[in-house]
């Protein structure tokens, strides 16, 4: 598995042998993940591999808390505010480069407004989708598979 092109060896050896792991020996897994992130909290795909594994596993709140912190390093790499669950101001919008910072921001919102639809938090993810139109109104990222489900979501509520 290839995670992005350019990536440190280093940060590869981890994330590859995570996922290596990941079924024989979660906890490894996991043990590598955060390590990865802790010793590369600028590459920004050791914290997608993070949020992405908790996320398989089920474990919605760890996926949600590396979702947030993968959405900050974005924004801070690409100069950008961070407005988590906050719409975007009229006109303002969000600087996209496919392969960037700004790729990487609208890809983790898309996922975490995922996590929200299956924490059963559908306000939430309905902030995070209306923000990801703002910001990506031609929908690059894919956001409108999440909004498929969301709207499932509210009409069997």
């Amino acid at each position: 598995m290839l995670f992005a092109p350019g990536l440190p060896a280093a940060v590869d050896a981890l994330l590859q042998r995570a996922v290596a792991l990941r079924h024989s020996d979660p906890a490894e897994a996991e043990r590598l993940l955060l390590n990865a992130a802790a010793r590369f909290p600028d590459c920004l795909p050791a914290h997608f591999a993070l949020y992405k594994y908790y996320a398989n596993r089920r474990s919605l709140a760890q996926a949600e808390d590396a979702a947030r912190r993968a959405l900050r390093e974005a924004a801070r790499q690409g100069g950008f505010a961070c407005r988590l669950g906050l719409r975007e101001p009229a006109g303002e919008r969000h600087p996209y480069e496919a392969g960037g910072a700004g790729h990487f921001y609208l890809f983790t919102l898309k996922a975490l407004a995922f996590i929200k639809l299956r924490r059963n938090e559908a306000a939430a993810a309905e902030d995070i989708l209306a923000l990801l139109l703002a910001l990506d109104p031609e929908d690059r990222s894919g956001a409108s598979v999440v909004r498929q489900l969301a709207d499932a979501v509210e009409e069997d509520g």
